[in-house]
């Protein structure tokens, strides 16, 4: 009497579908608040996201997930924010890199739920990574850019 045994390895990836701003070609355009008050907030996930082939300028920090959006500059100074951060990863990156796709430049990142901006040129377009360094996150938050308000003499 013989037994067989048929081991039959199954691989699962909870919404493997990646989201359409997955990389810096499809980023998603985000709206510039006029005032700090982040009154239009776009709707992000990393649910399904993969890794982008785009170095961090963030020594010792390696991306794990990411997704992209865009912005153009209205003011000098504009401050991005991450809001409602849910899931099972709350510990979101920011990176901000001038140039386009391909040719990208990281000018400043953050570890922290916002991050400001200063001697931005007026109409230059910036790309904006939101990305964890932690193992894939089904994790959702809603993203903005506000403007501060100049202050003069």
């Amino acid at each position: 009497m013989f037994s067989v045994m048929v081991f039959i390895f199954l691989s699962y990836q909870a919404n493997a579908q990646a989201p359409p701003n997955d990389d810096c070609t499809g980023a998603i355009n985000l709206n510039v608040n006029a005032d700090l008050s982040c009154t239009v907030k776009t709707p992000g996930t990393l649910s399904g996201a993969t890794r982008s082939n785009v170095s961090s300028g963030m020594q010792g920090f390696i991306p794990n997930n990411d997704v992209w959006y865009s912005f153009t500059a209205t003011a000098p100074s504009h401050k991005i924010s991450q809001k409602n951060i849910q899931g099972s990863n709350t510990r979101l990156y920011i990176e901000v890199f001038d140039g386009t796709c391909g040719q990208l430049n990281s000018i400043t990142f953050s570890p922290d739920s916002s991050i400001s901006l200063s001697g931005l040129a007026i109409g230059a377009t910036f790309y904006v990574r939101v990305f964890t360094i932690q193992a894939p996150s089904p994790s959702t938050f809603e993203i903005c850019v506000s403007t501060p308000s100049s202050i003069t003499n």
